[in-house]
């Protein structure tokens, strides 16, 4: 009974508690927070070598702070450094491949020992493929999940460690409204994202739970952005894509006042969930005003035609057949490509012509050695047998 009791308050309680921290938000948006000052932190920005990581790079360096500028494009992310200290501004330039683990603990390493402990790490690292659900190969699956969500892992899992030691430090990733608000031809871009934005999620959990001092998450959840056109991606979209000065500016003052998730827009994100309490029918009528379509340019082998998209789907299921000899299968039909690095000295670099790129490497899938068959198992003990001392 008492528990009983105990919870009907709670529940009270918080549902009170709720109303005010409504209001708070509400007055926060539309008035002001206060922002945190970044001069002088130092602050780790990967994927800077374009895009909305370049932006949020060059946005911090205004504001004072170092910006290591993190890529594996050497010649983009140098692009950016020297735009950061042509304004004035302190930038480094660290070239590290985010799917090799090893890789990303080095390099983590090598910032904070000739940087400085890392204030705040912005992972805005991923890529953006766009096509069918029934064309994917499984190694470009491979390369997608290993770059936007294993990558985040061994970030997550070289940083935070040493804030939580040192009771400070903000961590934040760059998901994507597609999280929340799937498309039709990039669903497999939209799981990942997903998948980032419940592990932000469900890491801020286990931080309330540890009770870890001084440490703040923050995931983003940006709409289309117009930041690259070498993208071979088609967008047809109700209100297009947003400008990633505009952009890069909103995710940067959200992260001064330490948001644990920002919107950009910001009404956005509250327009999604509410969509999802609402029927499908409804919410599907909802998705047709404010529609939202992307389409790949590759008009490649009549994909896109119906005969030949189900030539294609067809090829690249079949299987080879039986009297096949198995020798002459290309190993890159079994197997991902995997970008590693060379070796551990290509971390970071200076503004010369040493080309430190990373090779791609393909290793052959090891051939299963035959086993000989288990022992036979042990006779049961007769009854002579159990009852002899």
């Amino acid at each position: 009974m008492h528990s009983i009791f105990g919870l009907f308050g709670n529940v009270i309680w918080t549902i009170i508690v709720t109303h005010f921290i409504v209001i708070r938000e509400l007055f926060q948006i539309f008035i002001y927070k206060k922002q945190k000052c970044v001069k002088e932190k130092i602050v780790v920005v990967t994927g800077s070598g374009h895009g909305l990581g370049r932006r949020i790079a060059k946005d911090f360096a205004r504001l004072g702070a170092t910006v290591v500028c993190w890529d594996v494009d050497k010649e983009r992310n140098e692009n950016t450094v020297w735009d950061i200290k042509n304004t004035n501004g302190k930038g480094i330039s660290v070239i590290c491949d985010v799917t090799d683990r090893n890789h990303v603990f080095r390099t983590v390493e090598y910032i904070r020992e000739n940087v400085g402990e890392i204030d705040i790490f912005v992972s805005s690292v991923g890529i953006y493929p766009v096509q069918e659900i029934l064309l994917w190969k499984p190694q470009e699956l491979y390369e997608l999940f290993d770059t936007n969500v294993m990558a985040q892992f061994w970030i997550l899992q070289s940083v935070v460690p040493n804030m939580i030691k040192r009771k400070s430090g903000h961590f934040v990733a760059i998901s994507s409204a597609a999280a929340i608000a799937p498309v039709g031809n990039e669903v497999p871009y939209s799981m990942t994202k997903s998948a980032l934005s419940c592990l932000m999620d469900g890491f801020i959990q286990e931080i309330r739970n540890q009770n870890y001092q001084g440490i703040k998450l923050t995931c983003v959840h940006p709409y289309y952005t117009n930041c690259r056109d070498d993208i071979p991606v088609k967008f047809d979209l109700r209100f297009g894509r947003l400008s990633p000065d505009y952009v890069s500016k909103e995710i940067v003052k959200g992260i001064r006042q330490e948001c644990e998730i920002i919107s950009v827009p910001r009404f956005m994100l509250f327009w999604i969930h509410f969509m999802k309490l609402l029927p499908f029918n409804a919410r599907m009528r909802w998705r047709d005003v404010f529609y939202t379509r992307v389409y790949p340019t590759d008009n490649t082998s009549n994909k896109y035609t119906q005969d030949g998209k189900v030539k294609n789907i067809v090829e690249q299921f079949k299987l080879p057949p039986l009297n096949q000899d198995s020798s002459k299968i290309k190993s890159n039909d079994l197997q991902s490509i995997k970008i590693v690095s060379k070796n551990g000295n290509d971390i970071i670099t200076n503004n010369n012509n040493n080309n430190n790129s990373l090779n791609d490497k393909l290793k052959p899938l090891p051939v299963p050695t035959p086993q000989p068959p288990p022992p036979p198992p042990p006779p049961l003990p007769t009854v002579n047998d159990s009852l002899r001392l």
